[in-house]
């Protein structure tokens, strides 16, 4: 309650991570959670672990961030550019680790100029 409370509030980043057995209403909830925040015009995304997905490393990570790259894309030019020049203030010179890891956020920056450091995962 108290993270819902405070989205939207300047400097109120916020993350919730949901767990539960399966068939306990956990996507029901992300989905109502979403419509109620959706109403207040703030971005929500979401990623959900597939079990069957485990041979692809950060997979709920990577469906958030598509969903998210969609939407920047849906608002235009000037909203990808402002989106892509905080991200690129906020990392720097780390954005071709950023789209290698996460292909879909390449709509957003664009194709890096450099090749990124190798990235490895520990299973």
């Amino acid at each position: 309650t108290d993270v819902y409370n405070n989205i939207g509030k300047p400097s109120v980043p916020s993350i919730v991570l949901v767990s539960g057995y399966s068939g306990a209403g956990k996507s029901t909830l992300v989905k109502h959670a979403k419509r109620s925040i959706k109403r207040k015009d703030l971005c929500f995304i979401s990623g959900k672990f597939e079990h069957l997905q485990q041979v692809k490393p950060l997979s709920a990570i990577d469906a958030a961030l598509t969903e998210y790259s969609n939407e920047i894309v849906q608002q235009g030019q000037q909203k990808i550019t402002e989106v892509r020049n905080s991200i690129i203030d906020a990392i720097n010179t780390d954005v071709g680790v950023l789209t290698e890891t996460f292909p879909c956020l390449s709509k957003i920056i664009g194709k890096p100029t450099t090749t990124p450091t190798e990235v490895h995962f520990m299973a």
